[in-house]
């Protein structure tokens, strides 16, 4: 009969553990807390003067008996947490990043002068990751808190049974001592939830600080590449323009030969007629006066001889310099690795000329792709996690560069040679 008491005590025992735990005592609404949090402290550093006068406004929000006077302590508060790009949220103990006008100005300013980033959306995606998270720790969602809070509950109760039982006296149904002694050790258990509540809270903002970390780098890494990409829109844009600009002064040069040719044709017209006036007049003059013409006249023919043949030896010399048939012209468009071939129009036509390009070493093509694969070779970002300069190119990523160049095997093959890949 005794045992049978026995067990039932152990019962109720039990059944007081699994009220204990299912139902722990709420803790006592305190006033909320003033000053920046720990997750605000961990992201911003603001001045004595800026905490104090977040402090301040916190106070006279809860001190406050009306929604206008809570609406403008709180406004007071989120004004100087946005001079630092945050707010803190309904609560105000929250970290909400506010994007600065630069992040916001990003996806333009990767477009700007025509150029057209296939990266943006990545880009813009991290940022919005970013600039839009905040930790908030909820200990019910952590499934490793959750494991380790079941566990002690479960350790509570084991205890709090074994001990009721350990410490029971054969045929009293209550035991006094023995239900405080079961009630400190389950109390030690649940005690240390608490404790743990702050560790597993601490993990969770460690793993939440490596994400945006990550994030960080990733977006440093894209901005370089893309940034690489301009460079060489940059480049092609700027040699179009000067292009550009060599064409319209050719055409401008050509155009003022064409005036200074008819203000010529048209002084010589009206030379001949000013001469034929003359001529008409003189005719009625006496024999000394007329041969007197004769002799001004053939002066006259003369020098407009002379002017002919300059202004001649000027429309070849103009000829010359911009046939690109000439020797010189040929010379030079070769140094150049160009060539010039008549069209169907009766122009001329400027093309590369591969042979002339990238036959030579010491070519302006051959250049130009040495020093490209050099400076992808020495191109290197500055990770700021590591605190080192990485790479942005590996040599296996160069090799590939070059083998997609219009260049002969041979002429590759000395490619990278030289750049020693």
């Amino acid at each position: 009969m005794a045992v049978l008491t026995n067990t039932n005590n152990i019962t109720t025992a039990k059944k007081a553990v699994t009220s204990t735990v299912s139902n722990p005592q709420t803790p006592k609404k305190t006033t909320a807390p003033t000053g920046l949090s720990a997750m605000q402290k961990a992201y911003v550093n603001l001045t004595p003067e800026e905490e104090a006068a977040i402090t301040d406004a916190q106070i006279r929000y809860g001190n406050a008996t009306t929604d206008k006077d809570r609406q403008k302590a709180h406004a007071d508060a989120e004004q100087i947490r946005a001079k630092h790009d945050f707010s803190g949220g309904a609560s105000g103990t929250d970290y909400v990043k506010i994007p600065s006008a630069m992040e916001k100005a990003l996806g333009s300013t990767l477009s700007e002068g025509g150029y057209t980033s296939t990266l943006t959306p990545e880009i813009a995606s991290l940022l919005k990751s970013i600039n839009t998270s905040s930790f908030n720790y909820d200990p019910t969602k952590d499934e490793q808190f959750q494991k380790y809070k079941g566990q002690m509950i479960d350790a509570g109760q084991k205890a709090y049974t074994n001990s009721v039982a350990g410490a029971s006296i054969p045929g009293v149904s209550t035991n006094s001592v023995a239900e405080q002694i079961a009630q400190g050790a389950n109390t030690q258990y649940l005690n240390k939830i608490g404790d743990a509540e702050s560790t597993y809270m601490d993990k969770a903002y460690q793993r939440f600080m490596d994400d945006r970390t990550n994030n960080y780098n990733q977006v440093n890494a894209l901005l370089g590449i893309d940034n690489t990409g301009y460079s060489r829109y940059a480049d092609n844009r700027n040699f179009n323009q000067d292009v550009k600009q060599q064409n319209w002064q050719n055409g401008f040069s050509q155009k003022q030969f064409d005036e200074n040719v008819r203000q010529f044709d048209k002084n010589f017209s009206e030379n001949q007629r000013q001469f034929n006036k003359s001529y008409a007049f003189d005719e009625r003059k006496q024999s000394f006066a007329e041969r007197q013409a004769l002799v001004q006249n053939a002066m006259q023919q003369g020098q407009l001889s002379v002017q002919q043949g300059q202004l001649q030896l000027e429309r070849d010399k103009y000829k010359s310099d911009n046939n690109p048939d000439s020797f010189d012209n040929q010379l030079k468009l070769k140094s150049a690795g160009m060539t010039a071939t008549k069209n169907k129009n009766g122009g001329y036509t400027i093309s590369t000329d591969p042979a002339a390009t990238l036959g030579s070493k010491n070519s302006l093509a051959y250049k130009d792709y040495n020093t490209i694969g050099r400076g992808m070779l020495d191109k290197a970002t500055y990770d700021t996690y590591t605190g080192s300069y990485k790479k942005l190119y590996s040599p296996d990523q160069v090799k590939q560069w070059a083998l997609g160049l219009p260049l002969t095997d041979a002429e590759i093959a000395r490619l990278l040679s030289d750049l020693g890949v």
